[in-house]
């Protein structure tokens, strides 16, 4: 849940399912964490949360990739 949470983009969701105490890094079977999918989706607001809430940012997905290489620069300069 907290992955389709962090693909499209609520917030309300992922803040809720974390006081639910679900992981924040938990991997999809492509190893992907709610973090890699917020960055796929650009979704600026909901990185920023996972950030400061705790996600790993230098967990890698089955390709290699951490959330920063899915990214477009210009976004990335927002958010961080």
């Amino acid at each position: 849940m907290m992955h389709h949470a962090a693909n499209s983009g609520s917030l309300q969701m992922i803040k809720f399912l974390l006081e639910k105490g679900l992981n924040i890094n938990a991997k999809n079977r492509f190893g992907e964490t709610p973090l890699h999918l917020a960055a796929k989706g650009k979704h600026n607001e909901v990185i920023s949360f996972l950030l400061k809430s705790g996600a790993n940012g230098s967990l890698p997905d089955d390709h290699g990739n951490t959330w920063q290489n899915l990214v477009p620069v210009q976004l990335k300069d927002q958010i961080l």
